[in-house]
């Protein structure tokens, strides 16, 4: 799950993760990600810390707290330290422990690439583990759209 304010950014990172085979839910805000979880928990949250909503450590901390989520692993991002910025970052955050246990902390900007990267890392998924799912899911719709009228396979993708 992506949580990210900007609907740009939230798309391209998830076009980079589906491009690398990753199934991605996005989130505009916490209050978003919260309402998505009810309905399904996620492998992964990769939260705009500085622009998230209500705020997001207080999203972190309700995270934690949840016996069904506490172990999710947690990608933080944030942008580049600023003057007018009155979040704190990351490592002060996990000073004063409202952030803690298994996480990865990124600065804005990054690469699609890394980003990628790191999600593969913090998930220990292998590059070749992702293609050999994408291949057997393209082989399961290749079979179940086998013999279907060219409408059928139109809506199916279109819906991709």
């Amino acid at each position: 799950m992506i949580v990210d304010y900007s609907p740009k950014v939230r798309a391209l990172l998830q076009s980079a993760l589906e491009d690398a085979g990753f199934q991605v839910v996005g989130a505009s805000n916490t209050s978003e990600a919260l309402e998505i979880m009810t309905h399904g928990r996620p492998d992964l949250i990769s939260l705009d810390l500085v622009k998230s909503g209500i705020d997001g450590p207080k999203f972190i901390y309700q995270l934690r707290k949840d016996r069904a989520n506490k172990t999710i692993p947690l990608l933080v991002m944030t942008s580049t330290s600023d003057e007018k910025d009155d979040t704190a970052a990351p490592e002060e955050l996990m000073k004063s422990r409202i952030l803690s246990g298994p996480g990865v902390y990124l600065k804005s900007p990054l690469t699609p690439g890394g980003y990628v990267k790191t999600i593969r890392d913090a998930l220990n998924v292998d590059p070749s583990d992702v293609e050999i799912l994408g291949e057997n899911l393209k082989k399961q719709l290749l079979e179940k759209l086998e013999g279907s009228d060219p409408e059928t396979v139109k809506k199916v993708l279109s819906e991709l």
